[in-house]
């Protein structure tokens, strides 16, 4: 999404801008959310660790949505870590800040029940996908439907082949096949184990 509209003033004045490079993380699984980072431009991977200690991309995140709010707001633990995909500008706030304008201020208050509902309507997309049976058709969505929700060409998000493979649940070696018909038409590119659109 470009041109993500914040209609708080309140938050605005309380969060710092901050830019991070790519491979930067923002939080970390099992850890507490010390801040809260709102992103305007870039977009963050996911991962958790499975039960036999791989790491695993559960999710994406791009322009207009908040890391860090959910686990703060459900008073729990991190349930994952965030590692910036592309250079990414974010507005980041203390927890603390976070909760008490959540908790005093409207119109924060609204908008961010906006952005979590834009956020909860993305993931369900990206899982629904999985319902697809056919692989080849999985990927080819989520290349043209879902991974431009999160971002814009411009940002060109590296993503590794296993973690596409992990995120749209088929083998790598299904996935390559797929990549080299869907090269053939110019869909994809590839550049050693990441995949650019």
């Amino acid at each position: 999404m470009k041109g993500a509209t914040i209609s708080s003033q309140a938050f605005i004045n309380c969060a710092i801008r901050t830019s991070v490079n790519v491979g930067t993380v923002l939080s970390r699984e099992g850890a507490d959310t010390e801040f809260v980072h709102y992103l305007k431009h870039g977009l963050v991977k996911q991962i958790a660790n499975s039960e036999e200690g791989k790491e695993v991309l559960v999710e994406l995140q791009g322009p207009d949505s908040f890391v860090g709010a959910l686990p703060l707001l459900l008073h729990e633990v991190s349930s994952t870590t965030t590692i910036a995909l592309t250079h990414t500008t974010m507005l980041s706030i203390q927890a603390g800040d976070f909760l008490r304008l959540q908790a005093s201020d409207c119109t924060f208050a609204n908008w961010l029940s906006r952005v979590l509902g834009r956020e909860l309507k993305l993931s369900l997309e990206l899982h629904l996908l999985l319902k697809i049976p056919q692989a080849r058709r999985r990927v080819e969505l989520f290349f043209t439907k879902i991974l431009p929700c999160y971002t814009h060409d411009s940002l060109q998000p590296m993503l590794k082949q296993f973690e596409i493979a992990q995120l749209l649940n088929i083998t790598p070696e299904h996935l390559s096949r797929i990549l080299r018909h869907s090269r053939g038409e110019g869909v994809v590119s590839r550049t050693g184990s990441s995949i650019e659109l």
